[in-house]
């Protein structure tokens, strides 16, 4: 209950200890059961009891005493004595007309509300609506911004500081503090002492990497965090990635991922399906349990603890916490038998490398040879392989295993068949092609019918005339041709077996001065029904990789293809499927060559639903043999994700960009994903485009030389026109720098299509279709350069017109 004096005209002076008052309107009054006062417009007097009392004293330099209980003291305007007395008291301006300054520490109270104001006995401080600044003292303190820009300092004291709205600075101090930062873009700092950011209060998602010290998303958009070691998620899908300390991160609800990184981490992924990502493989992790919790040791990520995660996220493989069975891996072998002689090998010797994270029971359940001989399972679960008659040599069989609960993996034998007369080594002539000046890498060709490549041994057998040519054992070789040479070249190596015997063959090098060959050729070997929809990228040393779609090749609908191809346009291997997934489409793909080597593809597919589709990607080896399974890039899974592109990184990473239906609340917009080199994702999938009305896709993007990315898109209606190009730009954070931009120049009619590529100043130029009709004909091509931080740096360029 509340005793209100609001309305005299006259200072009060009123007790709730004792139950009096005076002065005014209240003189002769008698206070009974009654926990709240607000005193006059004049000078008043107030006294708390023992209870949890809320004391106002509004205008008027007033005295407020708060007594043994939790007390709420607010002062009001006026210079006003405010002691909290026993318990812990809030002092509230949350009603100043303007900002506060408030020292808790010093007791210099300035500003608003606060100035004059004597503080004593308060652990808490409310501040204005306004842009305050707010320092505690070595107790612990609750700080509370409110509205405005605020500068909040814990001091010492485990303390506990809320932004509030606007873009607030917040310090913690020395001690543990929990830091809630609000709306806005806030700059966290937790100072010493084990410190933890929330964003409890977010009402959308949020994705905070404490090792760049970046948030992005809901209340974390914009933020900048040093010296925090925990996270308190939002209760939606969060993406939550420790520093290289030993962290905590905590999902709350929703799908949560979460990355511990090094350092011995806690992760607890809330409500949800949640996953806890690490860097190395499944394989050479350690996992055991401990009551409700896991304890993870996958090496360099440290030993981190997990609670309520159901997935585990490896390199190799997926761990599933949840009861959903976990697929047998299978680890080929290799055994030695002499000729004629069989071999009969026990299950458990067969499976002794093979694991079920499961712990169930691991049966063969099929055999195949692969060559030089046959194989069998006896009725015992035992695998007998015989050499086929007269044979010596590598032979080997693949066989299957079967967890009983639809767990299924492969793996082979190698059957060394001692013997016979040994057979030498083969090697064989191969050719190279190398543009000037050049280096030119691969791997020497060699079949041995007794050994395995890797028991065999490479070395230089003559040198090339016109280039340098280094022979590594493993059968690895890297050409240099000289300065300025071009023409025909070569070099001899030989291959020996760990008996001595050897054999000898030549490298042809071609070296050719000119950019290409100007060789056309049909890149698709499959020619029936349709081949459309090409992307390409290449390799630093002139080898390049096209992707593609082909109709009805999968066996379904439309399905994704590669082919490599070396420098002089030569194809490399045959053609190859990309998607492992092949119910309805996979089509539309995007290549880049990563840093490494490598190359990563992104397409669209709809196999989860006709209706609906989304973005998946998969990485390869230089090779094309698969790094890694499939992935979905796209969080969002409402309508339809399309159109993918991608794009290396500096850092080894690499970006997708793509158009996604309704998601920002009006038709297509234009959303992104980074990912680290290590192909694990940088914070949550993010929105480009600022402006929002219709539609904004066709989206291109490019890394540059400093570690960031520009994307560019077509977006209808933003320009004043139809379509027009707009771009923006990310630092190597992720973090964009500045604004979206238009492009065009010339806003008449529509531009759209884009194309944008990097430039060796660390710019970039951006092309498009121009649909402007000054001229007469039709559609243009325009193009523009820029600076790595957006600045035009000429007129745009109309290359398809003449004077």
């Amino acid at each position: 209950d509340t005793a209100s004096y609001l309305s005299n005209l006259s200072g009060v002076n009123v007790s709730l200890a004792t139950g009096l008052a005076s002065g005014g309107d209240a003189s002769g009054d008698r206070l009974i059961s009654i926990e709240n006062v607000w005193g006059s417009n004049f000078a008043d007097q107030v006294v708390g009891n023992d209870g949890a009392n809320i004391l106002i004293g509004f205008d008027g330099n007033d005295t407020l005493q708060g007594g043994a209980g939790a007390d709420t003291l607010m002062g009001g305007a006026g210079a006003d004595i405010i002691d909290g007395g026993a318990g812990i008291d809030v002092a509230s301006y949350y009603s100043s007309s303007a900002g506060v300054s408030v020292n808790l520490a010093s007791g210099l109270m300035q500003g608003g509300d606060a100035q004059g104001d004597v503080l004593t006995g308060i652990e808490q401080v409310i501040g204005s609506g306004w842009a305050d600044t707010i320092t505690g003292d070595a107790s612990d303190n609750v700080l509370s911004g409110e509205g405005g820009d605020d500068v909040i300092n814990g001091g010492d004291g485990n303390d506990t500081l809320f932004g509030g709205e606007g873009s607030d600075t917040l310090f913690g101090g020395e001690g543990g503090d929990l830091i809630y930062g609000g709306t806005g873009a806030d700059v966290i700092n937790g100072g010493n002492g084990l410190n933890t950011v929330v964003y409890l209060d977010s009402t959308q998602g949020v994705a905070v990497n404490l090792a760049s010290g970046q948030g992005h998303g809901g209340d974390a958009e914009g933020d900048t965090l040093s010296s925090i070691a925990g996270v308190n998620g939002s209760m939606f899908a969060d993406t939550l990635t420790g520093s290289s300390g030993s962290d905590w991160l905590w999902g709350f609800d929703g799908n949560d991922t979460l990355t511990g990184g090094a350092g011995s981490d806690s992760l607890s992924g809330g409500n949800g399906s949640d996953v806890a990502v690490f860097s190395g493989s499944a394989t050479a992790a350690t996992i055991t349990k401990a009551g409700d919790s896991w304890t993870v040791n996958s090496g360099a990520d440290g030993i981190d603890t997990v609670t309520s995660i159901e997935e585990l996220r490896f390199t190799d493989r997926s761990v599933w916490l949840d009861g959903r069975n976990n697929t047998v891996v299978a680890t080929n072998d290799r055994v030695t038998t002499t000729k004629g002689q069989s071999i009969t090998l026990a299950l458990s010797t067969l499976l002794a490398n093979d694991r079920d994270f499961d712990g169930d029971i691991m049966h063969v359940t099929a055999v195949q040879a692969t060559q030089g001989g046959s194989v069998v399972l006896d009725g015992l679960g035992n695998v007998i392989f015989t050499p086929a008659a007269g044979f010596s040599g590598m032979a080997g069989f693949s066989y299957t295993v079967d967890d009983g609960r639809g767990g299924v993996a492969t793996a082979s034998v190698e059957v060394v068949v001692q013997g016979g007369t040994n057979v030498a080594p083969v090697a064989t002539n191969s050719m190279a092609f190398v543009q000037t000046p050049g280096i030119i890498s691969g791997k020497l060709t060699a079949q041995d019918a007794d050994n395995a490549r890797s028991d065999l041994s490479f070395s230089m057998a003559t040198g090339a005339a016109h280039g340098t040519v280094v022979v590594n054992p493993n059968g690895t070789f890297t050409y240099t041709a000289n300065t300025g040479y071009s023409g025909e070249d070569s070099f001899t190596y030989r291959v020996a077996d760990p008996s001595g015997l050897d054999s000898t063959a030549r490298v042809d090098v071609r070296v050719s001065a000119l950019a290409g060959y100007n060789q056309i050729s049909r890149v698709n070997q499959y020619s029936s029904n349709q081949q459309q929809l090409p992307s390409i990228a290449g390799f630093s040393n002139g080898d390049y990789v096209v992707t593609w779609t082909s109709l009805y090749q999968d066996g379904s609908n439309y399905g994704v293809y590669a082919r490599r191809y070396d420098a002089g346009g030569n194809p490399l291997a045959d053609e190859f499927l990309l998607n492992q997934t092949t119910d309805l489409d996979q089509a539309n793909s995007s290549v880049t060559v990563l840093a490494d080597g490598s190359f990563l593809v992104a397409w669209n597919s709809n196999h989860i639903s006709a209706n609906s589709w989304d973005i998946y990607a998969r990485h390869f080896n230089r090779d094309g043999s698969p790094q890694s399974g499939e992935f979905r890039v796209n969080t969002n899974v409402i309508n339809e994700q399309s159109t993918p592109a991608v794009s290396k990184l500096a850092d080894g990473g690499f970006v997708v960009t793509w158009q996604s239906d309704g998601q920002d609340g009006s038709s297509y917009g234009v959303y992104g994903q980074r990912y680290n080199a290590l192909g694990v994702s940088q914070g949550a999938e993010f929105r480009l485009n600022q402006f929002t009305s219709s539609i904004q896709g066709d989206s291109q993007v490019i890394g540059l030389k400093n570690g960031g990315f520009v994307a560019v898109w077509a977006s209808d209606s933003q320009d004043s026109s139809y379509y027009g190009v707009y771009g923006r730009i990310y630092d190597a954070n992720g973090m964009p720098i500045g604004s979206e931009f238009c492009i065009n120049e010339r806003t008449q009619y529509s531009q759209w299509q884009p194309a944008v590529a990097a430039t060796d100043d660390g710019g970039f130029a951006v092309a498009w279709q121009d649909n402007y009709a000054m001229y007469g004909l039709g559609f243009d091509i325009s193009a523009r350069h820029f600076t790595a931080n957006g600045t035009p740096t000429g007129v745009t360029r109309y290359p398809n017109l003449t004077a």
